[in-house]
Protein backbone atom coordinates (compact mmCIF):
# COMPACT_ATOMS: atom_id res chain seq x y z
CA UNK A 1 0.00 0.00 0.00
CA UNK A 2 1.25 3.14 -1.10
CA UNK A 3 0.45 6.50 1.01
CA UNK A 4 0.18 9.73 -0.81
CA UNK A 5 -0.10 13.55 0.97
CA UNK A 6 0.01 16.56 -0.40
CA UNK A 7 -0.12 20.43 1.20
CA UNK A 8 -2.25 22.33 0.10
CA UNK A 9 -4.95 25.30 2.00
CA UNK A 10 -7.64 23.48 3.88
CA UNK A 11 -7.53 20.55 1.88
CA UNK A 12 -6.42 16.38 2.19
CA UNK A 13 -6.50 14.64 -0.40
CA UNK A 14 -6.77 10.85 -0.73
CA UNK A 15 -4.99 8.48 -3.02
CA UNK A 16 -6.57 4.67 -3.59
CA UNK A 17 -4.33 2.64 -5.95
CA UNK A 18 -4.85 -0.74 -7.38
CA UNK A 19 -7.90 -1.73 -5.79
CA UNK A 20 -9.44 -3.85 -8.61
CA UNK A 21 -7.54 -5.50 -11.50
CA UNK A 22 -9.76 -7.28 -14.21
CA UNK A 23 -7.80 -10.15 -15.98
CA UNK A 24 -10.17 -11.05 -19.28
CA UNK A 25 -8.69 -13.93 -21.31
CA UNK A 26 -10.19 -14.78 -24.73
CA UNK A 27 -9.66 -18.61 -25.99
CA UNK A 28 -10.89 -20.36 -29.05
CA UNK A 29 -14.65 -19.56 -29.77
CA UNK A 30 -15.50 -17.82 -26.15
CA UNK A 31 -13.96 -15.25 -23.98
CA UNK A 32 -13.37 -16.38 -20.25
CA UNK A 33 -12.98 -13.66 -17.39
CA UNK A 34 -11.48 -13.82 -13.97
CA UNK A 35 -11.09 -11.13 -11.34
CA UNK A 36 -9.20 -10.73 -8.63
CA UNK A 37 -10.66 -8.14 -5.98
CA UNK A 38 -8.90 -6.66 -3.35
CA UNK A 39 -10.14 -3.67 -0.57
CA UNK A 40 -7.09 -1.52 -0.09
CA UNK A 41 -8.14 1.97 1.85
CA UNK A 42 -5.58 4.60 1.97
CA UNK A 43 -6.05 6.85 4.69
CA UNK A 44 -3.88 9.82 5.56
CA UNK A 45 -6.31 11.05 7.79
CA UNK A 46 -9.24 9.68 9.89
CA UNK A 47 -12.15 11.75 7.39
CA UNK A 48 -11.53 10.79 4.36
CA UNK A 49 -11.47 7.60 2.99
CA UNK A 50 -12.62 5.32 0.11
CA UNK A 51 -12.38 2.20 -1.58
CA UNK A 52 -13.11 0.66 -4.90
CA UNK A 53 -15.51 -2.46 -5.61
CA UNK A 54 -16.95 -4.04 -8.78
CA UNK A 55 -20.65 -5.37 -6.88
CA UNK A 56 -22.50 -7.05 -9.48
CA UNK A 57 -18.81 -9.06 -11.14
CA UNK A 58 -19.47 -12.45 -11.46
CA UNK A 59 -16.72 -14.27 -12.39
CA UNK A 60 -18.55 -17.75 -13.00
CA UNK A 61 -21.01 -15.76 -15.61
CA UNK A 62 -17.72 -14.55 -17.08
CA UNK A 63 -15.86 -17.74 -17.77
CA UNK A 64 -19.67 -18.42 -20.30
CA UNK A 65 -19.00 -14.77 -21.89
CA UNK A 66 -19.03 -15.44 -25.86
CA UNK A 67 -19.54 -13.36 -28.67
CA UNK A 68 -22.81 -11.62 -28.86
CA UNK A 69 -23.49 -12.27 -24.05
CA UNK A 70 -23.24 -9.40 -21.90
CA UNK A 71 -21.64 -9.71 -19.08
CA UNK A 72 -21.72 -7.18 -15.61
CA UNK A 73 -18.57 -5.94 -14.96
CA UNK A 74 -19.08 -2.39 -12.94
CA UNK A 75 -16.22 -0.99 -10.97
CA UNK A 76 -16.98 2.15 -8.74
CA UNK A 77 -15.96 3.94 -5.96
CA UNK A 78 -17.27 4.25 -2.33
CA UNK A 79 -16.77 7.04 0.07
CA UNK A 80 -16.46 5.06 3.38
CA UNK A 81 -14.91 8.56 4.91
CA UNK A 82 -16.65 11.42 6.93
CA UNK A 83 -16.82 14.37 4.86
CA UNK A 84 -17.70 14.60 0.89
CA UNK A 85 -15.42 13.76 -1.42
CA UNK A 86 -14.91 14.05 -5.40
CA UNK A 87 -13.33 10.78 -7.38
CA UNK A 88 -11.87 9.83 -10.21
CA UNK A 89 -10.66 6.47 -11.50
CA UNK A 90 -7.82 5.50 -14.52
CA UNK A 91 -7.97 2.48 -16.82
CA UNK A 92 -5.25 0.90 -17.92
CA UNK A 93 -5.71 -1.77 -20.38
CA UNK A 94 -2.62 -4.25 -20.32
CA UNK A 95 -1.27 -7.55 -22.70
CA UNK A 96 -1.50 -10.50 -20.68
CA UNK A 97 1.39 -10.28 -18.54
CA UNK A 98 -0.69 -7.81 -16.34
CA UNK A 99 2.75 -5.11 -16.36
CA UNK A 100 3.08 -3.90 -20.22
CA UNK A 101 0.06 -1.48 -21.37
CA UNK A 102 -1.38 -2.13 -24.78
CA UNK A 103 -0.30 -0.79 -28.01
CA UNK A 104 -2.29 2.07 -28.96
CA UNK A 105 -3.28 -0.01 -32.25
CA UNK A 106 -4.35 -2.73 -30.35
CA UNK A 107 -5.93 -0.84 -27.85
CA UNK A 108 -8.23 0.63 -30.45
CA UNK A 109 -8.68 -2.36 -32.59
CA UNK A 110 -10.16 -4.26 -28.98
CA UNK A 111 -12.69 -1.24 -28.12
CA UNK A 112 -14.45 -1.73 -31.78
CA UNK A 113 -14.49 -5.29 -31.03
CA UNK A 114 -16.23 -5.19 -27.58
CA UNK A 115 -19.00 -2.99 -26.00
CA UNK A 116 -18.00 -1.13 -22.49
CA UNK A 117 -21.09 0.77 -21.48
CA UNK A 118 -19.76 3.61 -20.20
CA UNK A 119 -21.81 5.87 -17.51
CA UNK A 120 -22.29 9.56 -18.70
CA UNK A 121 -21.32 10.71 -15.12
CA UNK A 122 -17.98 10.13 -15.76
CA UNK A 123 -16.03 12.40 -17.92
CA UNK A 124 -12.51 11.90 -19.44
CA UNK A 125 -10.00 13.98 -18.04
CA UNK A 126 -6.93 12.54 -18.65
CA UNK A 127 -5.85 10.35 -22.35
CA UNK A 128 -7.97 10.25 -25.02
CA UNK A 129 -11.00 8.78 -26.70
CA UNK A 130 -12.47 9.73 -29.73
CA UNK A 131 -15.72 7.91 -30.62
CA UNK A 132 -17.41 9.14 -33.98
CA UNK A 133 -21.29 9.03 -34.64
CA UNK A 134 -21.56 5.90 -35.16
CA UNK A 135 -20.26 4.78 -32.24
CA UNK A 136 -16.71 3.64 -33.40
CA UNK A 137 -13.42 4.25 -31.69
CA UNK A 138 -11.69 6.07 -33.82
CA UNK A 139 -8.74 7.33 -31.88
CA UNK A 140 -7.47 6.47 -28.26
CA UNK A 141 -4.75 6.97 -25.80
CA UNK A 142 -4.37 6.05 -22.43
CA UNK A 143 -4.46 5.67 -19.46
CA UNK A 144 -7.72 6.54 -19.21
CA UNK A 145 -8.82 9.22 -16.53
CA UNK A 146 -12.39 9.67 -15.43
CA UNK A 147 -13.81 12.04 -12.58
CA UNK A 148 -17.13 11.47 -11.76
CA UNK A 149 -19.51 14.65 -12.09
CA UNK A 150 -21.36 14.33 -8.80
CA UNK A 151 -19.96 14.78 -5.05
CA UNK A 152 -19.98 11.62 -3.19
CA UNK A 153 -21.26 12.07 0.88
CA UNK A 154 -20.16 9.82 3.24
CA UNK A 155 -21.50 6.33 2.40
CA UNK A 156 -21.97 7.60 -1.20
CA UNK A 157 -21.32 5.22 -3.82
CA UNK A 158 -20.79 6.23 -7.75
CA UNK A 159 -21.74 4.83 -10.94
CA UNK A 160 -19.86 2.45 -12.13
CA UNK A 161 -17.73 4.13 -14.66
CA UNK A 162 -19.18 0.97 -17.22
CA UNK A 163 -21.70 -1.24 -16.22
CA UNK A 164 -20.54 -4.52 -18.57
CA UNK A 165 -18.48 -6.00 -21.43
CA UNK A 166 -20.11 -7.51 -24.04
CA UNK A 167 -18.26 -9.13 -27.00
CA UNK A 168 -19.49 -8.42 -30.62
CA UNK A 169 -20.87 -11.02 -33.21
CA UNK A 170 -21.35 -11.37 -36.64
CA UNK A 171 -24.91 -9.23 -36.50
CA UNK A 172 -22.06 -6.50 -35.31
CA UNK A 173 -19.98 -7.29 -38.35
CA UNK A 174 -17.44 -9.36 -36.18
CA UNK A 175 -15.49 -11.19 -38.77
CA UNK A 176 -13.61 -14.25 -38.33
CA UNK A 177 -10.20 -12.74 -38.52
CA UNK A 178 -11.38 -10.51 -35.88
CA UNK A 179 -12.18 -13.31 -33.58
CA UNK A 180 -9.21 -14.84 -34.32
CA UNK A 181 -6.63 -12.14 -33.12
CA UNK A 182 -8.69 -11.89 -30.10
CA UNK A 183 -8.45 -15.92 -29.46
CA UNK A 184 -4.88 -14.99 -30.45
CA UNK A 185 -5.00 -18.33 -32.88
CA UNK A 186 -4.54 -19.14 -36.30
CA UNK A 187 -5.28 -22.32 -38.66
CA UNK A 188 -2.14 -23.99 -40.38
CA UNK A 189 -2.15 -26.93 -42.65
CA UNK A 190 -5.77 -27.56 -41.45
CA UNK A 191 -4.31 -26.82 -37.22
CA UNK A 192 -5.42 -24.37 -35.03
CA UNK A 193 -2.30 -23.45 -33.26
CA UNK A 194 -1.39 -20.23 -31.61
CA UNK A 195 -1.05 -17.04 -33.15
CA UNK A 196 1.75 -14.76 -30.76
CA UNK A 197 0.27 -11.45 -33.15
CA UNK A 198 -3.54 -12.20 -31.80
CA UNK A 199 -4.22 -10.78 -28.54
CA UNK A 200 -5.43 -13.37 -26.31
CA UNK A 201 -5.72 -12.60 -22.51
CA UNK A 202 -6.06 -9.05 -21.74
CA UNK A 203 -6.16 -7.28 -18.23
CA UNK A 204 -7.59 -3.74 -17.45
CA UNK A 205 -6.33 -1.99 -14.20
CA UNK A 206 -8.54 0.00 -12.44
CA UNK A 207 -7.54 2.39 -10.15
CA UNK A 208 -9.10 5.00 -8.37
CA UNK A 209 -8.38 8.54 -6.18
CA UNK A 210 -10.76 10.67 -3.93
CA UNK A 211 -10.01 14.44 -2.73
CA UNK A 212 -12.27 15.85 -0.30
CA UNK A 213 -14.57 18.94 -1.40
CA UNK A 214 -13.62 21.68 0.36
CA UNK A 215 -11.75 24.03 -1.31
CA UNK A 216 -13.05 23.35 -4.73
CA UNK A 217 -15.83 24.34 -6.35
CA UNK A 218 -17.32 21.70 -8.55
CA UNK A 219 -15.92 18.51 -9.96
CA UNK A 220 -14.57 19.29 -12.58
CA UNK A 221 -12.76 21.92 -10.63
CA UNK A 222 -11.13 19.33 -8.73
CA UNK A 223 -10.37 17.00 -11.77
CA UNK A 224 -6.68 18.52 -12.20
CA UNK A 225 -5.90 17.71 -8.82
CA UNK A 226 -7.32 14.35 -9.33
CA UNK A 227 -5.55 13.75 -12.17
CA UNK A 228 -2.27 14.81 -10.56
CA UNK A 229 -2.62 12.04 -7.92
CA UNK A 230 -1.97 8.94 -10.24
CA UNK A 231 1.86 8.38 -10.69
Amino acid sequence: MRKKKRRRPMVTILTVLLVVCAVTGIALASLSSVTNEETNVFTPSDNIRASLSEPNWNAQEGLKLVPGKTVSKDPMITNTGQVSEYAAIRLTFQYQDGETAMSGADLLRLLNLIELSWSDKWVLCGGTMVIDGTGEVTSVTQPLIFYYTESLPSGAVSDPVFSSIRVKDKSDGLTEADLRWLQAIKIEDGEIIDDPAGLGQFHILVEGAAVQTQSYPDAAGAASTLKGLFP
